[in-house]
Formats: C-alpha cells, structure tokens, sequence
C-alpha cells in the first residue's frame, strides 16, 4: 500500500531529490520515502510529500524498497517532464 501526499501547488518547486528511510518494526516495518525540493523563491530546501511502504505479507524488505525507489525516481522524472514541457512552451 502507498500513501502519497504531495502538496497542491509545487509550481514554485523543483523536485530535488528523495530520501528512503528504514521504519521501525513496532509501526510496521517497510521503508519510509520522503520527496524534498528546493523552493525557487526562497532557494530554501522543503519536503513536499512522500509516502509509508510497509512490507506486505509475501513479500520481502527489498520489494518494498523497491517500490519507494521506483515512486521516487517516477516523482523526480514528472518534474523533468513538466520542466521540460514548460520551456518547449515559452514557459520559463
């Protein structure tokens, strides 16, 4: 199961990077993705959402994982994409 919460409005963000973190056993286990961008207004570095990946039954601590890791490095590719949409469009 993901949980993803991102902020409504990222149009004065860039995504920067994400962070995947281990969760404790007593809350669960599984892996904790925290997405952070740099607020272009400020320069200043913000947390924009993430998300909880729990290790589900059959599965193993690297499943999970890579579950964060594929949610990550989508999250990061849209904002190319949408960086990458914008100037082809006079967009700056």
């Amino acid at each position: 199961m993901q949980l993803l919460r991102l902020e409504d409005s990222t149009a004065t963000m860039k995504h920067e990077r994400f962070e995947i973190e281990p969760r404790p056993a007593a809350v669960g286990g599984g892996w904790r993705l925290r997405l952070i961008g740099r607020d272009l207004e400020t320069g200043g570095e913000i947390e924009l959402g993430g998300g909880v990946f729990p290790v589900e039954p059959g599965e193993d601590e690297r499943d999970a994982y890579a579950d964060a890791m594929q949610t990550g490095q989508e999250w990061l590719d849209d904002d190319v994409t949408d960086s990458q949409s914008m100037s082809d469009n006079g967009v700056v």
